[in-house]
């Protein structure tokens, strides 16, 4: 009975890609819920949204990302569009046909590059130098090392020259 009502729809090339890419799963879960409402609240333009609840419904919910960019922008989009808002528009159409290529595409990689460069520069100059400096503790034990027998010597000088001549 679809294939009668949806042979003049042109869902031919729509039903192509939709139909092969998976929709036996989803086909199961949406035709339990969405036939009943769209037969009753579409009696005469069956033959448009019949296909969209049993065939294309289904895979379009999963195929937003994929096959919607492809198959929809050339001649797809008007009419897979309109009966698809009746349903998919709550879901889809909105949130990932408009707002996911363009809010994905490019305040990602401009959102991601960015902070990184502003917080990889800042931390490395400003961490490695105020780290780097630490190296005063490797500084200070080899004037240690260098000047270590000399300055306990004196200091021993100084304290037997107080104390003492003994070990002078």
């Amino acid at each position: 009975t679809i294939y009668k009502h949806v042979p003049y729809e042109v869902k031919v090339p729509v039903d192509k890609p939709y139909t092969v890419h998976v929709p036996v799963p989803y086909t199961v879960h949406v035709q339990k819920l969405v036939p009943y409402e769209v037969v009753k609240h579409v009696p005469y333009p069956i033959n448009m949204f019949v296909d969209r609840p049993y065939t294309v419904l289904v895979p379009y919910e999963k195929r937003v990302p994929y096959m919607v960019e492809r198959p929809i922008p050339y001649p797809v989009s008007v009419p897979v569009d309109k009966p698809y808002q009746v349903i998919v528009e709550k879901r889809i159409p909105f949130t990932v046909n408009k707002p996911v290529p363009y809010i994905v595409h490019k305040p990602v990689p401009y959102q991601v590059k960015v902070p990184q460069r502003i917080g990889v520069p800042v931390p490395y100059p400003a961490g490695s130098q105020t780290e780097k400096p630490f190296d005063y503790n490797s500084w200070r034990p080899i004037i240690n090392k260098v000047s270590g027998s000399k300055p306990e010597y004196n200091f021993y000088r100084s304290e037997n020259h107080h104390g003492g001549h003994k070990f002078n």
